[in-house]
């Protein structure tokens, strides 16, 4: 997947990227094959075209991965506000 530097710098500040087991960089919560899926139909390029099948899927993409997401952010949350992780 090629972002630009702008396109990287939001999906990593947006916990939208992660780094699977072998090293792949993935979207969080999708593996490889499904993280390209979804680069592909995030193109500013990619048509629809009344294709339901792939608006089901990419919408169905998008909510895996905006659900791990969320559970990284709560996470994150979670940890900054532990008292007991102070010393």
């Amino acid at each position: 997947m090629i972002f630009t530097s702008g396109e990287r710098e939001y999906l990593e500040w947006m916990r939208m990227l992660s780094t699977d087991n072998a090293g792949n960089e993935i979207f969080v919560g999708l593996t490889v094959d499904e993280s390209r899926e979804y680069y592909n139909f995030s193109r500013p390029t990619h048509r629809f075209n009344g294709d339901s099948d792939a608006q089901e899927r990419y919408l169905f993409l998008n909510q895996k991965m905006q659900k791990a997401r969320f559970a990284v952010l709560g996470a994150e949350i979670a940890a900054r506000d532990d008292d007991s992780l102070r010393h």
